[in-house]
């Protein structure tokens, strides 16, 4: 399988054919998560993958299926593949990313009660794909080859190592060649002793009510012994 997508990126590299790879996830403060994968191919790549002896849409099919993703097709000068997940458990949207990269790929979702952190490290081309590039450098096959992660996370941001913003949204464009992006973010669920107990509020609130009671009923026999 990944010798066919080898073999497909090879030849992407004496064309002007792009495939382009979106994946969007989502991450709850309760612990859940989403995941979405969009890929978008044109007529020319689909054309080239096949001299693989294979189809791209069968590769894609078979890829999804390994991490449970039914991918959806729809034909096209552009052909789009897109899958979605939801009601994750933060650990299977983490399982499924690893599944769905190429190469060696470490993905880690931690949380506690103040602090939600998503830590992925992607690394696309390693030094066992080499031989299906003839030994050659195979970055300089991979320049048409589009990856944008986006991430909607809970909290307010603390630190990412996000290329830009889409509204609340971190995202990240990955150049497949790139062996060194790290996408990390950091959110606050809430601050550290910003909090107050519903205790400490319905006490503080008995002692107001008492102290304003207090108050009137002073007030009214200071009224009646002046009569």
């Amino acid at each position: 399988m990944r010798r066919a997508a080898l073999i497909a990126l090879l030849a992407l590299a004496a064309s002007a054919c792009t495939i382009d790879v979106n994946v969007g996830i989502t991450l709850n403060s309760n612990g859940s998560g989403s995941l979405a994968v969009d890929i978008t191919t044109d007529d020319e790549f689909e054309e080239l993958f096949r001299l693989t002896g294979r189809e791209f849409e069968d590769l894609v099919a078979a890829r999804g299926a390994e991490v449970g993703l039914a991918f959806t097709v729809t034909p096209g000068p552009k052909t789009r593949y897109a899958a979605s997940a939801n009601n994750l458990a933060a650990e299977t949207v983490t399982g499924i990313l690893e599944g769905l990269a190429p190469g060696n790929t470490g993905v880690t979702v931690n949380r506690d009660t103040t602090t939600l952190e998503f830590d992925a490290q992607f690394t696309p081309l390693t030094n066992d794909v080499a031989p299906y590039f003839n030994d050659s450098n195979p970055e300089q096959f991979t320049d048409d080859v589009a990856i944008t992660v986006t991430l909607d996370i809970d909290g307010e941001i603390d630190s990412s190592t996000a290329t830009g913003t889409d509204g609340n949204r971190l995202v990240w464009t990955v150049p497949f060649s790139d062996s060194e992006t790290r996408l990390f973010a950091r959110s606050i669920l809430e601050k550290e002793g910003s909090s107050v107990s519903w205790a400490v509020i319905i006490v503080g609130g008995i002692l107001v009510v008492a102290a304003v009671s207090y108050t009137h009923l002073r007030a009214h026999e200071t009224a009646m012994n002046i009569s």
